[in-house]
């Protein structure tokens, strides 16, 4: 058998606000504003990429601005287009 849960994704804003309280209470620098907005619609409004794609801004120890948002989103997409560069041949 399998359970099946449907659950409804968050709103942007409520993702914002989750982010921005874990960006407070981590000391991590935010320059642009709109920057958790773009975390969130570059995750797909999952609260789970949302945070992924967080963490590897914040691994960059550079400020959080939307550009950089949009860069390491479509480097995170790119990465997940070509699949693993390790085959089982390797």
């Amino acid at each position: 058998r399998v359970l099946r849960l449907q659950t409804k994704r968050p709103e942007v804003d409520e993702i914002v606000t989750w982010l921005r309280g874990i960006c407070d209470r981590e000391g991590v620098s935010i320059k642009d504003q709109n920057a958790l907005k773009q975390v969130a619609l570059s995750a797909d409004r999952l609260p789970r990429e949302s945070l992924s794609l967080l963490e590897k801004i914040v691994f960059l120890r550079e400020p959080l601005t939307t550009n950089l948002v949009k860069e390491i989103a479509q480097d995170n997409q790119e990465s997940h287009d070509h699949g693993s560069q390790y085959t089982l041949d390797d």
